[in-house]
């Protein structure tokens, strides 16, 4: 073996033991025995691809999300004892209500929070077998039953607490909303065109003015204290009555919150300019509106009619605040 040799800055040459090869520059084809005087089998292009480093980009292609069986594991208790106490306090109602009835079935919504609740119940069991699953089958199947679930929970949600059985606040109005919640969040775990989906609409909140994002709120908010009052007025119609005075006037304010804030949102980059205008007019609106509805009629008791109004009220003044004092 003989000493290592230099033939230019930052490329050393090494003599072989005794074969008269030496150890070419990277990226340069080897000679002699070793190399049988034949370039590399990776041709320049192959081998500079096999040797680039990975990025970003690359990594999001390729990367797989693993299933966090334990976080896993939590949602699905917590959907489990939100179904169980749906299920548990639906069948009492049930009992009760064929008992004074004195009737072989229950009320249809009342057997409909019964079939959410036993939905509820039975998919937690079925995830929880899942995470007995190798992980690209168990995730396989908690993006398949998961969306059923988050569909189960919807409707629940949508039913059963803005009509009967749990249109005011109890622990089965909370267990169907947290249901509901927990559902959606248990997708967006397993699923990652959900998490992709998320992520893009925080990127574009944190792009949008604070403007945007505070009547997105009202919008939401609009959207369900203008389906409550709907069927307060469908019940009262149902027992022959006719929806004016309050509930008119509430079904009027819906109505125009969810104009007035869509219209702003769709022409918002010609609207910007004129937020006061909007907030303001907006704001004179909710003032009778959630006052009337909280305080008088239909929504005295918290439920789905109640919170929506508080929060499209609160939301609505503080966007008028940051129009008003707003910096130039």
């Amino acid at each position: 073996m003989e000493p290592t040799t230099s033939t230019g800055p930052g490329y050393p040459q090494q003599t072989m033991g005794g074969m008269g090869t030496t150890a070419a520059p990277h990226g340069t084809p080897m000679t002699g025995p070793m190399g049988m005087g034949q370039p590399s089998a990776l041709g320049p292009q192959t081998a500079s691809a096999a040797i680039q480093p990975v990025t970003k980009e690359s990594k999001r292609v390729v990367e797989v999300r693993p299933v966090d069986k334990v976080d896993l594991f939590i949602v699905i208790a917590f959907l489990f004892v939100m179904g169980a106490t749906i299920l548990i306090q639906s069948a009492r109602l049930c009992h009760h209500e064929r008992t004074a009835d004195v009737g072989l079935l229950c009320r249809r919504e009342t057997a409909f929070a019964i079939v959410v609740g036993s939905l509820g119940v039975l998919f937690a069991l079925i995830f929880t077998l899942c995470l007995l699953l190798p992980v690209t089958i168990c995730q396989y199947c908690c993006q398949v039953i998961g969306c059923i679930n988050a569909a189960v929970w919807t409707a629940g949600a949508g039913v059963c607490t803005f009509e009967r059985p749990y249109s005011v606040v109890s622990s089965e109005y909370f267990a169907l909303w947290l249901g509901f919640i927990a559902s959606f969040y248990f997708l967006y775990l397993v699923t990652p065109e959900v998490d992709r989906f998320f992520d893009s609409l925080a990127i574009l909140s944190r792009t949008r003015d604070i403007d945007h994002r505070t009547v997105v709120v009202i919008l939401f908010a609009s959207v369900i204290f203008l389906t409550a009052i709907s069927v307060n007025c469908r019940l009262i119609r149902d027992r022959g009555g006719e929806c004016k005075k309050q509930y008119a006037w509430e079904l009027a304010v819906g109505s125009f919150s969810v104009f007035w804030t869509l219209i702003y949102l769709l022409l918002f980059r010609f609207l910007a300019p004129f937020r006061a205008f909007f907030a303001l007019l907006l704001l004179l609106v909710w003032i009778p509106g959630c006052g009337i509805a909280v305080l008088n009629k239909p929504f005295v008791v918290p439920g789905n009619g109640f919170f929506s109004a508080w929060v499209a009220f609160l939301f609505t003044g503080y966007w008028a605040i940051k129009a008003l004092f707003r910096s130039p």
